[in-house]
């Protein structure tokens, strides 16, 4: 038999090999359907109309509304001035829930108030509903406070970030 010198990749692929029989396997965080947490998770009712996440815009000139509902299929609707309209639909991954039910429990989400209090009704608001894994609640803001304030600000984004698109208001 002639000797034959092991290439660079194959040295890597065999220490990997040893690495997994001597150490096991680690949890991959980027796994796409989610930590060993998130898939043994149980998960709250969804609300009375089959979702585990809302966010809906209600506004003069804008109506979003961004839903997931329980099969984790998630449709996003943006109708600006009753003359354009974005319609779509994802399938996010499951860690990708994971990672905004992280970042809103992180961000304390469920635990937003209003400012200016409960006595004031506003014309424009947004509301955010969550059902998932140790999350749960329903907030109604109004607009200019998602708007304005880093907080909301801040929720939002997250649940924005599952669809990758610019709100259509200042």
């Amino acid at each position: 038999m002639v000797g034959r010198t092991a290439s660079p990749g194959s040295l890597v692929t065999v220490g990997l090999c040893a690495l997994l029989a001597i150490g096991g396997c680690k949890e991959d965080p980027d796994a796409p359907e989610g930590s060993a947490e998130w898939q043994a998770a149980t998960w709250p009712e969804p609300t009375e109309d089959g979702l585990v996440l809302l966010f809906e815009v209600d506004s003069a000139h804008v109506v979003e509304r961004l839903a997931v509902d329980a099969s984790r299929s998630l449709d996003y609707l943006a109708r600006i001035s009753d003359r354009h309209e974005i319609h779509i639909r994802l399938d996010p991954a499951p860690k990708d829930l994971e990672r905004v039910r992280d970042m809103l429990r992180q961000g304390g989400c469920c635990a937003l108030t209003s400012a200016q209090g409960s006595e004031e009704a506003a014309t424009e608001s947004a509301t955010l509903r969550v059902r998932l894994p140790d999350v749960s609640c329903d907030v109604t803001l109004p607009l200019h406070e998602w708007d304005d304030l880093p907080g909301p600000s801040s929720c939002e984004a997250h649940v924005r970030s599952l669809h990758g698109r610019p709100r259509f208001r200042n």
